[in-house]
């Protein structure tokens, strides 16, 4: 855990109330990113990040935050388990990702730009394309950044399970965009 997590963390639990405000405006855009990938509809997302905010708020202090646990893995475990939480409610819409992709700099030549917008909506495709299992662990490493411990955090499983899983994300993610492989028969 990072040094100003563990002052942010220990003021968290000491009841500080600036420090819970303080906690979810640097995680919120980060939680919110989350739930954009998985569901898929940022009307959705934005609601579901304000029902973790809520519950996240009202489990500070101690109360089910696990001290061993980083305090970002533990934000997007909240996240996710919100999220399961309305897929058992409701079936949730399938939308596309394309929103979701980096804006390239501004003083980039217009054909780079236009290649780089392909080849990221061409990803992005593959990746909504991916089985939930997959696709939760390529969007937690590498669109929101999680070390593999804290992966594993956020979806309760091993650490082995989580670079198994990444090393068939990849795999089934290089099938679809070099070769046009695609995998719905998992």
């Amino acid at each position: 855990m990072k040094r100003r997590d563990r002052r942010l963390l220990q003021r968290l639990l000491l009841g500080e109330r600036r420090s819970r405000e303080e906690m979810l405006t640097e995680v919120y855009p980060r939680m919110y990113s989350y739930l954009c990938h998985l569901t898929r509809n940022r009307d959705h997302a934005a609601d579901l990040a304000q029902e973790a905010a809520i519950k996240i708020w009202q489990a500070l202090p101690g109360r089910g935050f696990e001290r061993e646990a980083s305090l970002v893995s533990w934000v997007h475990r909240v996240a996710r388990n919100v999220y399961i939480d309305s897929v058992r409610a409701q079936r949730p819409v399938v939308h596309a990702l394309a929103h979701l992709r980096e804006l390239p700099a501004a003083d980039c030549d217009p054909s780079d730009e236009v290649v780089a917008r392909s080849e990221g909506d061409a990803v992005m495709a593959a990746v909504s394309r991916l089985p939930d299992i997959y696709r939760d662990v390529i969007v937690l490493r590498f669109l929101q950044g999680l070390a593999y411990r804290e992966v594993g955090a956020v979806l309760g499983i091993p650490l082995g399970t989580v670079q198994s899983r990444l090393t068939k994300a990849l795999d089934l993610l290089r099938r679809d965009l070099v070769e046009g492989e695609q995998y719905s028969e998992l």
